[in-house]
């Protein structure tokens, strides 16, 4: 079963992160001042938080779906593990 709303929690958030990594770096510098600038760079900060949430709300509800809630959250753990792994070993130095 497929919770909709986190996929549109995540589209939202991915369309908040692609909007200010592009207005940061085209916005010039005479605008980057006064309250509405705040309030957008207040809101670009939601956005790790954002994704933050909707991935611990997706393995909440992942695990209670699965028929053996101990082994599906073990296969998720191993996993989320080995994609840090990956993520170091790609920062290796390596001649």
């Amino acid at each position: 079963m497929r919770a909709v709303f986190v996929d549109a929690l995540r589209l939202l958030a991915a369309v908040q992160m692609i909007q200010g990594h592009t207005l940061d770096a085209l916005l010039a510098q005479a605008h980057r001042e006064g309250p509405g600038f705040h309030a957008w760079t207040f809101t670009r900060g939601l956005t790790s938080t954002t994704f933050l949430f909707t991935a611990g709300l997706s393995f909440v509800l992942a695990s209670r779906a699965a028929r053996d809630p101990n082994v599906a959250r073990r296969r998720r753990l191993t996993r989320a593990l080995e994609l840090v792994l990956y993520g170091y070993l790609m920062h290796a130095p390596v001649a």
